[in-house]
């Protein structure tokens, strides 16, 4: 990218607006009843529908269907969350213990390969790489879930503080 002065932009600087923007909005979009989901999405522009379908990792997703595919995935993260579930568990799990390496270490020694993938699949995160790398993705995840599952405990629907993460793998 080209900045106005005519220098090359930083990637870092042009890159990180629009993550944490966009992070935010879903984050939003995640906290909110259906119908103020619908009502967000419909001020959306098409480049940001795109954004927000990448954020959650929706792949392929032709623009018409965008809106349709974007609620059809914060439907399935609503069902991740439901309490008492297995996916459930896992996202309040990791979301109150203080370190992220504790709830990576118990779901990778709680778990068989096979299991991680089919979570991985649920989260909608890459199933590649071993199995620690599969926990740490799953737990970030589920993390942030966490972070949704606690605004709407408090009724604080704007409340976002991001969490500590674990470590991205290699």
């Amino acid at each position: 990218p080209i900045s106005k002065r005519g220098k090359k932009a930083s990637s870092k600087a042009v890159e990180a607006a629009p993550d944490n923007a966009i992070a935010g909005v879903v984050h939003s979009l995640r906290v909110a009843d259906e119908a103020v989901r619908s009502q967000m999405l419909r001020k959306e522009t098409p480049e940001r529908l795109k954004d927000i379908a990448d954020a959650l990792r929706l792949k392929k997703i032709p623009a018409a269907k965008l809106r349709a595919s974007i609620k059809q995935a914060l439907v399935a993260d609503d069902k991740l969350c439901e309490a008492g579930s297995s996916t459930g568990q896992i996202i309040e799990g990791a979301g109150q213990v203080a370190e992220p390496r504790e709830a990576v270490e118990w779901l990778e020694g709680g778990y068989k390969v096979d299991d991680l993938k089919s979570l991985c699949d649920q989260f909608r995160v890459s199933k590649a790489g071993k199995k620690k790398e599969m926990a740490e993705r799953i737990i970030n995840e589920a993390r942030d879930l966490w972070q949704v599952v606690s605004a709407r405990a408090t009724g604080d629907v704007a409340a976002a503080a991001p969490v500590e993460t674990a470590p991205a793998p290699e």
